[in-house]
């Protein structure tokens, strides 16, 4: 830069003969503020195009990211609810084709199996406790035959050495 009474943007280089020696300078020069306007207008007309495009694309990418996260809220609200104990809960199979919706899908997949495997379950314990029942009433029942044998055992046990008490004669 060089300062004659404005600001120019300059350069030098000497001028050298055919024998390599310097026999004068050659300067080129422009004046700084038609290139610092223009400069100016380049970086502001960058901004206004980044501000438009900014302005045009936002509101698509919210859409596409609304897509996006409707599966992950949808997903996390059937995890909370499965996690208090509502095993019925499931995301929904209408969330879209993004791989996050695909995701929800697997979920309720596994929710369904899940539930089933839990239902298989209480129905052995069901059928398990039927059975437990069955056998334990059987088990009474054999007991109280028992008891009453038993008691009938004791009492003929009783009544023979009654009857060897008294010399093999009944009273």
């Amino acid at each position: 830069m060089a300062f004659v009474s404005d600001w120019y943007v300059s350069a030098y280089a000497p001028i050298l003969d055919r024998f390599g020696k310097r026999v004068g300078m050659l300067y080129v020069g422009f004046l700084d503020s038609p290139y610092c306007a223009a400069k100016t207008r380049t970086l502001l007309t960058i901004a206004a195009g980044f501000l438009l495009l900014l302005g045009f694309s936002a509101p698509l990418f919210f859409r596409l990211a609304s897509g996006m996260f409707k599966p992950l809220e949808t997903m996390v609200s059937t995890i909370a609810k499965v996690e208090s104990g509502d095993l019925r809960a499931r995301s929904g199979r209408d969330l879209g084709q993004y791989e996050i919706a695909l995701v929800s899908n697997q979920l309720d997949t596994l929710l369904e199996r899940v539930q089933e495997r839990n239902q298989q379950r209480q129905d052995w314990a069901d059928a398990l406790n039927t059975r437990v029942e069955a056998g334990t009433a059987k088990l009474r029942d054999v007991n109280r035959r028992l008891e009453l044998t038993s008691q009938k055992l004791i009492v003929a046990e009783k009544t023979c050495n009654n009857w060897r008490n008294y010399g093999g004669h009944r009273p």
